[in-house]
């Protein structure tokens, strides 16, 4: 995608330029349309009701608020959604988030196939946001040394869409972040991911069941429509049993677990899909004079945390909010500053998780003293009523560290934790890209 600086015969102005239709596209098109912006949303896709494909669909409990704050709770709930709250399998039992009965914030769980043309719905009904559907961009249009618009194919003309901020919030193999030269660090994950929808799921408590079983990770999660999606993130050395297996492995896995899910009556009514390497992705700036990233364009987390739902419309709402007052005076210099400080927020936010994702994802299994206070949370309901909160980011980690979470960490540990067999470490390597589905 190359820059250009000659004008195409139409010329479309805007206060803000969106390129990418989905959910971190559409929240900043909300976010900028209710301060009264004029905004442009240009999306590749034709079909208003297209959706994520490889994504599980989880908003973590702490996205709640944003999510709250953008009105979109009460849409995903009159569409059928589920509240979320977790539960992980330990050697010593299971620890469930739900068993804290103070605690108020939950997640979502909505399929992509529905919670995608919602929010889309959304955007295109806010006041001064135009959704463009079919508008494949083709280039950044720069004025001098600014981002100020996109040339983008729209109708079988080309056309250039202009605005004092261009926002990318195309996805993970964001175009618009290649154009503005805004690198991608890769860090690679050992587990390959790979999910499909069954009916006649039954979960006995909760409705997200986590087996941790290093180096895997197997999931349950009732969703909307009677549906539960079945997912597992596997050891890549295990990929080629399971496309030769498909479904079949997919059932023995998870009759192998302890304390397994009875699936006798289990019918699957989607497609298997999955990637059989998914890196995680850090760009260290995710913005440039005129422009900014959002969602997954600018960070993507390990697929075993399930936050990029969550981060696609937090991110959304952090840009919305720092630049808002100065893409109003239309000074461009208070508009970078602005920006700058977006970046800022982001980092800080979102990096300090990243990062630990990052070298987690390297790891067979969570570090010794996190599978600890996983046991202890199972076992101790003092721990429990202090570790949820800090995984839902309404405490701080801190919180953990006094005498008594430790010492009942202590006592919680040793032969106790010999259900998690740790093999060893993933050699490095160097990430390949792509998807592919099974039938």
């Amino acid at each position: 995608m190359a820059s250009t600086g000659e004008e195409p015969l139409v010329i479309d102005e805007y206060d803000v330029v969106i390129v990418g239709g989905s959910l971190a596209g559409c929240a900043a098109a909300i976010n900028f349309g209710r301060r009264g912006f004029r905004v442009a949303v240009l999306e590749a896709h034709r079909d208003p009701a297209f959706y994520k494909r490889l994504c599980t669909h989880l908003i973590q409990p702490t996205s709640l608020p944003a999510v709250q704050r953008l009105g979109l709770d009460s849409p995903i709930e009159a569409a059928g959604g589920v509240r979320m709250h977790t539960s992980f399998w330990t050697p010593v039992g299971w620890a469930h988030e739900h068993s804290v009965a103070d605690l108020g914030r939950h997640g979502y769980i909505l399929r992509r196939s529905v919670l995608d043309p919602l929010i889309r719905e959304m955007a295109s009904a806010t006041a001064g946001v135009d959704l463009v559907l079919g508008a494949k961009v083709r280039a950044l249009h720069r004025t001098g040394s600014r981002i100020d618009g996109v040339v983008a194919h729209v109708d079988g003309a080309e056309r250039t869409v202009r605005g004092r901020m261009v926002i990318g919030a195309d996805g993970v193999n964001s175009r618009i972040a290649e154009a503005a030269a805004l690198p991608a660090r890769l860090s690679p994950n050992r587990r390959a991911s790979y999910f499909a929808y069954f009916r006649n799921v039954p979960i006995p408590e909760g409705n997200f069941r986590v087996w941790l079983m290093p180096p895997d990770a197997l999931g349950l999660i009732n969703s909307d429509d009677g549906l539960t999606l079945v997912s597992m993130l596997v050891d890549k050395q295990r990929v080629p049993d399971l496309l030769e297996g498909k479904e079949d492995y997919f059932r023995r896995r998870f009759a192998e677990l302890p304390d397994p899910p009875d699936l006798s009556r289990a019918e699957r009514v989607s497609d298997i899909i999955g990637t059989k390497d998914r890196p995680n992705v850090t760009r260290l700036r995710i913005v440039r004079p005129g422009l900014a990233l959002v969602g997954d364009a600018a960070l993507a987390a390990d697929p075993l945390r399930g936050v990029g739902c969550g981060w696609a419309i937090e991110s959304a709402e952090w840009l919305a909010e720092t630049t808002a007052d100065a893409l109003a005076t239309g000074d461009p210099d208070r508009l970078d500053s602005a920006l700058r400080r977006y970046q800022r927020t982001h980092r800080r936010q979102l990096w300090p998780q990243q990062l630990v994702f990052n070298r987690n994802s390297r790891q067979a299994a969570p570090p010794p003293p996190v599978r600890k206070l996983l046991a202890t949370a199972a076992a101790d309901p003092y721990v429990a009523e202090r570790f949820w909160p800090v995984i839902q980011r309404t405490a701080s980690a801190k919180t953990l560290l006094s005498r008594r979470v430790l010492a009942a960490v202590r006592r919680a540990g040793g032969g106790r934790l010999d259900g998690w067999r740790i093999p060893e470490p993933m050699a490095s390597s160097r990430p390949e890209l792509f998807i592919d589905q099974v039938e």
